[in-house]
């Protein structure tokens, strides 16, 4: 499986956009951002998904997450 090395990237979701750095693939990412926004739902200003339960995770919350995914996606 493909592994993408840190990168810039703007994340966009319904109702605003963060710019951050992700990192992995589509099994394991890490996103990080000292958006706001971002902040707001992710205090720690970081996504892992490895520790994540998505089953916990409120629905800005899990937006967030697949448009994570969704920007893996694009470098595959």
């Amino acid at each position: 499986m493909h592994y993408i090395e840190p990168r810039d990237v703007t994340i966009r979701v319904t109702n605003f956009e963060m710019e951050g750095t992700l990192q992995g693939n589509l099994d394991s990412f890490i996103y990080e951002s000292s958006n706001s926004h971002f902040q707001f739902w992710f205090p720690e200003g970081k996504i892992d998904s490895l520790q994540l339960d998505r089953k916990d995770l409120k629905k800005e919350q899990l937006e967030i997450v697949e448009a994570c995914e969704a920007k893996i996606k694009e470098y595959f």
